[in-house]
């Protein structure tokens, strides 16, 4: 996503935030963005990205892309906060070859650390962590490893109200800077809206098992890879997603889930580490199918 795009959505955050805090009333108790779902004890989605066509007249470009996590446990009172500790396994595994000769697997291997600390009911401040390698498989222990970090300031306006701001830092990512933040609303017990960055979802329960979801997402991962002729040892894969799916609890410890998105504004860059010098290679907007399944503690 192009800066000026960042700054229109930080300003109708901006421009929405006053509105909504204005003759509201703080309330203690719960906040609907740290007290929320809780997460699942492991999580499974297959997506598979339709054919499209890179740059003008170029090859064609697919793949297949596992997303997995499980949780490591949660403690209380660490440093005086919480801390919820997760793994996170993604693996991408191009179909077809594009004009940047891309590697045949990208993985991300990292550890995921959420620490929060309350100030009272209504202020809080949150820490993620998420160390880990973010590289192509080959060669895959001389890759440096990644540290994106985001901080975030939490205001909880009443139980069902709360806002989010904050930022991402992500060093040797080619978008270094992500904001991070928004408004979480559960206005109902079968509603819940994210309006946030990087990603926006709402989610409405028809019942226990049956639940609908839609919402929009900006991507972009950078992984080190193995040089090439050109000494070009980064790759970046940027993309925005529109999808809606359903998802469905066969028994209380399994859910699964199937969505259809559309990606657009997606592009690869190639580049070589503290160098200016990169290339970019634009891509056909695609179709994205993802099945997956979720179970809980």
């Amino acid at each position: 996503m192009r800066i000026r795009t960042f700054i229109r959505l930080l300003g109708i955050l901006v421009g929405i935030v006053p509105c909504v805090v204005w003759g509201w009333q703080p309330s203690r108790g719960r906040c609907p963005y740290l007290d929320g779902a809780a997460r699942p004890f492991y999580a499974l989605e297959l997506g598979l990205t339709s054919n499209s066509r890179t740059g003008d007249r170029g090859p064609r470009y697919a793949q297949v892309e596992l997303r997995s996590e499980a949780a490591l446990g949660y403690f209380h009172d660490v440093l005086a906060g919480d801390l919820d500790l997760g793994v996170r396994f993604d693996h991408v595994f191009p179909l077809r070859k594009s004009a940047f000769d891309a590697p045949r697997n990208l993985m991300v291997l990292a550890v995921e650390g959420r620490w929060f600390w309350r100030y009272d009911d209504t202020m809080a401040v949150e820490l993620q962590l998420e160390p880990g390698v973010y590289a192509s498989t080959e060669d895959l222990l001389d890759m440096p490893l990644g540290m994106p970090a985001t901080l975030s300031g939490i205001y909880t306006l009443d139980p069902t109200l709360a806002l989010v701001v904050g930022l991402q830092v992500r060093p040797s990512f080619h978008y270094v800077f992500v904001p991070h933040g928004g408004i979480v609303w559960e206005p109902h017990p079968q509603l819940r809206v994210d309006a946030t960055l990087p990603e926006a979802r709402a989610t409405f329960h028809l019942d226990r098992e049956w639940s609908g979801y839609a919402g929009w997402s900006w991507e972009s991962t950078t992984y080190h890879v193995k040089p090439d002729a050109d000494g070009r040892n980064r790759l970046t894969l940027t993309y925005q997603e529109i999808y809606m799916g359903i998802s469905h609890a066969l028994v209380e410890e399994l859910r699964i889930s199937g969505s259809l998105g559309w990606q657009l504004e997606r592009d690869v860059r190639a580049a070589r580490s503290h160098a200016r010098d990169r290339q970019r290679l634009s891509m056909d907007d695609a179709f994205v199918l993802r099945v997956g399944l979720s179970g809980a503690f």
